[in-house]
């Protein structure tokens, strides 16, 4: 992913498709084959939704709304509903995601109303839990 974002930043237009794809797929979520999988893989999957969050700042509009989409997804639940706290909101909360957020948002990201609410949207989702609203507002999100 970060790869590619680089590649795309650089002007590669050719890499804005699959990475797309690529963002959609990551939307998708996994079915785990042991239960302590994610546990095992905390600190990869911190550096993951970090350069999710770097991708909310990227010059091609499709690019920030997949990324904005995974992160939605992840940090919401299946059904649509709340999430409750579990153990992605441990994820995002080591994941400096509310920074990239900020960033996204300082950077320009409301100047467009389909990314502007695509943001929001997750602000709501990672507003959820204390612990990510109080980063949140710490960054000047909320």
């Amino acid at each position: 992913l970060g790869m590619m974002g680089s590649l795309v930043a650089e002007g590669k237009e050719e890499f804005v498709e699959p990475l797309v794809e690529t963002l959609r797929i990551c939307s998708i979520p996994f079915v785990k084959e042991i239960a302590s999988e994610e546990y095992r893989n905390f600190a990869a999957l911190c550096d993951t939704i970090e350069t999710l969050g770097s991708l909310l700042m990227c010059s091609d509009k499709s690019v920030v709304l997949a990324a904005g989409e995974v992160l939605a997804t992840y940090a919401g639940s299946e059904e649509g509903l709340p999430a409750t706290v579990s153990y992605h909101h441990q994820v995002l909360e080591n994941s400096k995601i509310a920074a990239c957020v900020a960033a996204a948002l300082r950077a320009g990201g409301g100047a467009d109303r389909q990314i502007l609410l695509q943001l929001l949207r997750l602000v709501l989702e990672l507003s959820r839990t204390r612990e990510l609203a109080v980063q949140l507002l710490e960054e000047g999100c909320l």
